[in-house]
């Protein structure tokens, strides 16, 4: 299942700091001097998407009374989007960062757009048909022509981190563990280290991290590229964007409130895009609550049901183009 909801925000002339500490606010500090960003972090549903809204041009920042009509909006058509599954809640809301009510979680460019290279537009297409594909039941050859989250595998633990999910950050001396709610993806920060020049690629990758500051900075590499990476309601709104092998991502954390953290990356990979591009989103401290297990494997009839009824659909269609079409109260049988 798809549950990508994202939380962005665009760019204005208070955002050209977005990778600075904050000003006035001194957050809790551990025993070794450094920020306390123990705990749990999330976000209530977001409609945000994740490059500029067409309608709004190169508009980044709205007023309350826009930001609830693009939200509502955004739900209504993200409940007609047949591919769209997913669990929708009652209201969403646009990301709000800062006291700004954004559009877009793209901070640069300025124009709001993954900034891809030629060569990239054309595999960016065959992926999003790809996506649609596999999403209408329309490729299902075996388990492994299924979508990670289908399968139960990944649903957004590798950075760029998925927004819409709680996480739990652990510090400890000399490593930092964020734990994503999504598949229980676990990321094992190594602080002050250095990458591992023969590391094993994996779809979250190798992550060390310094304090820059009160600003952890993490730096990511060695991917694995699996399947290209969205953050969108609706997929079909956004193209997918991937982290790959030749693929660095930098994090900030940024503490600037009791209960609110800017998370903010950039992506840079001279193979897919012809600059680096930024993001950014806030998250909200969750109180009195902590990260529970997804039991996805335990509970997934998806896989089976999705190959057994791909493998109906060929006999069936073997069947009409053999010349012996049934009946409809056969076919209803079957």
């Amino acid at each position: 299942m798809l549950r990508a909801i994202v939380v962005g925000l665009g760019l204005t002339a208070s955002v050209g700091a977005w990778a600075q500490a904050p000003g006035a606010y001194a957050p809790p500090r551990l025993a070794d001097g450094h920020p306390d960003l123990q705990g749990v972090w999330g976000n209530s549903p977001i409609a945000t998407p994740l490059e500029t809204n067409p309608a709004l041009g190169d508009k980044p920042v709205v007023s309350q009374a826009e930001a609830r009509a693009l939200a509502d909006t955004f739900l209504a058509n993200a409940r007609k989007i047949a591919a769209l599954q997913v669990d929708l809640p009652d209201q969403m809301d646009l990301a709000v960062v800062r006291g700004e009510h954004r559009t877009r979680l793209i901070v640069e460019p300025a124009n709001g757009r993954i900034p891809f290279s030629v060569s990239a537009r054309k595999a960016v297409s065959d992926w999003s048909a790809q996506f649609f594909r596999v999403k209408n039941g329309l490729v299902a050859d075996n388990p492994e022509s299924l979508a990670l989250s289908d399968r139960c595998i990944s649903l957004g633990g590798q950075p760029p981190m998925h927004p819409s999910l709680a996480r739990q950050i652990v510090q400890s001396p000399g490593y930092i563990v964020i734990h994503m709610e999504g598949y229980n993806e676990t990321r094992v920060v190594r602080m002050n280290g250095v990458h591992q020049p023969n590391a094993i690629r994996t779809r979250l990758g190798d992550s060390v991290g310094r304090w820059v500051g009160d600003v952890l900075v993490v730096e990511t590499t060695a991917f694995r590229l699996d399947e290209p990476y969205y953050v969108s309601m609706a997929p079909n709104q956004n193209p997918p964007f991937v982290v790959g092998p030749t693929s660095k991502v930098v994090e900030r954390f940024t503490s600037v409130s009791a209960d609110e953290l800017t998370y903010a990356f950039t992506i840079e990979d001279p193979d897919i895009y012809e600059n680096p591009w930024r993001g950014e989103y806030a998250l909200s401290r969750v109180s009195d609550q902590r990260v529970w297990e997804s039991a996805c494997h335990e509970g997934n009839h998806g896989v089976a049901n999705t190959l057994a009824g791909a493998r109906m659909s060929d006999t069936l269609r073997t069947e009409i183009t053999a010349g012996e079409p049934r009946s409809k109260a056969n076919n209803a049988q079957r």
